[in-house]
């Protein structure tokens, strides 16, 4: 009986849930690279990834990993939809330093070979960068691989330029570096890369933007930033993710520049429902490794946070509201920190100007809102004490009317 009538019998006997269900490490018996060979290797695979770390076998266990990663692909080997799966397994797992490090010197070199199968080379890629991110100590030969690379925009493997692509864009959001940002500005050269090349350097200028208190340099990365979306959006029609960003920064400008707030609402609106159609698209649900979620995560931020953009144009955060809705007026206040989970500074440039102006001008703010601030600041409890703290003091400084200098609390927090 070969290997693989052998593999073919053990599951027609029922499904195996755990690797003891085939006879636990034993069942590999130095047979790893043969056993890595039959089609039902990736569902092995799994089973052995499952296994508690640092029981018996341990070191047949690894082998089977690694053989996994080494194995051939095509007639001598398994088919590369196979390979693919085996890599997503086992880049979503936490393996021990040693074997990460000696599958990561695998990955790489099977994505620098251009021999290799497009789908090998691609997986293989998003595999290498999702361990580096779990095990930083390998980021040097990922990112050495992407500095190396030569695509061509007349080369065949035009998935694997694009995967190129994204892997450089999330490896600089990681690890900003100049040279990734040059490979970028090559794959936007590419036809078949283009799109998310350009994609990417637009998120890299939006992130500079976001970690920027300096309104100068965040008006000037938005703007680069949303050119690049744009471009994006001309490489390749369907990109929603490239329109949510685009709009959101303009309603940012819009809001800067002071714009009716009529059409800031039905702009918001509008970006809103596109948002919600990006983060669809970019939905998590078939994400080969963690990282692609983090980005749709990030596209969830931001629906979040032009939802609360809508609301403060569309008035939804008038001055007589119910509390709930004024602590969503601080959240947009302090928003690039309570809804985008960054620094001070960032979307806040743009945002906190037109709250303070429209709280000095309303007279109406000076019972109502003026005194709620005073409290929130003046509670230690109240998650939003500094937010309105910094607001109070900006009204103060922004020779608001008299009426609305009214209390102590905010001075004092």
């Amino acid at each position: 009986m070969t290997v693989q009538e052998e593999v073919g019998a053990a599951f027609d006997k029922g499904w195996p849930e755990r690797l003891a269900d085939l006879g636990g490490p034993a069942f590999l018996r130095g047979r790893e690279e043969a056993i890595a060979r039959v089609p039902l290797m990736p569902d092995i695979l799994r089973l052995v990834l499952a296994e508690p770390p640092g029981g018996p076998g341990q070191d047949r266990l690894d082998a089977f990993v690694l053989a996994c990663v080494e194995v051939p692909v095509g007639e001598d080997g398994v088919e590369p939809e196979d390979y693919k799966d085996a890599v997503e397994a086992l880049a979503a797992t936490s393996l021990g330093d040693e074997l990460a490090e000696r599958c990561q010197d695998v990955l790489t070199r099977r994505v620098r070979a251009t021999a290799e199968d497009e789908v090998v080379r691609w997986s293989a890629l998003g595999a290498a960068l999702q361990l580096a991110i779990t095990h930083p100590d390998l980021k040097h030969d990922l990112l050495s691989t992407l500095v190396r690379l030569k695509i061509k925009p007349g080369d065949s493997h035009t998935e694997f330029a694009r995967m190129a692509a994204k892997v450089t864009g999330v490896a600089m959001a990681h690890w900003p570096d100049p040279s990734l940002e040059r490979v970028l500005e090559q794959l936007s050269a590419v036809p078949h890369a283009r799109d998310e090349a350009l994609f990417e350097l637009g998120m890299a200028r939006l992130r500079e933007g976001l970690e920027s208190d300096q309104p100068g340099r965040v008006d000037e990365r938005f703007e680069e930033a949303r050119g690049h979306f744009e471009r994006s959006l001309e490489a390749r029609e369907h990109r929603p993710d490239a329109l949510s960003y685009a709009r959101a920064l303009g309603m940012l400008t819009a809001i800067r520049r002071g714009d009716a707030s009529e059409a800031l609402a039905r702009q918001a609106q509008e970006i809103h429902r596109e948002l919600a159609i990006g983060a669809a698209w970019a939905s998590p649900a078939e994400a080969a490794w963690p990282w692609m979620g983090a980005r749709w995560s990030e596209l969830m931020l931001w629906q979040e946070l032009v939802g609360l953009l809508a609301a403060m144009a569309s008035g939804a955060f008038d001055l007589d509201a119910d509390l709930a809705i004024r602590r969503r007026m601080l959240n947009a206040y302090v928003a690039n920190r309570a809804v985008l989970g960054r620094e001070p500074g960032g979307v806040e440039v743009f945002i906190r100007p037109a709250i303070e102006a429209r709280l000095v001008r309303e007279e109406a703010a000076e019972a109502a809102v003026m005194a709620w601030l005073e409290a929130e600041a003046s509670d230690p409890a109240s998650p939003w004490r500094d937010a309105a703290a910094d607001l109070l003091r900006a009204i103060r400084r922004s020779g608001g009317p008299p009426g609305k200098r009214t209390g102590t609390a905010a001075r004092q927090a």
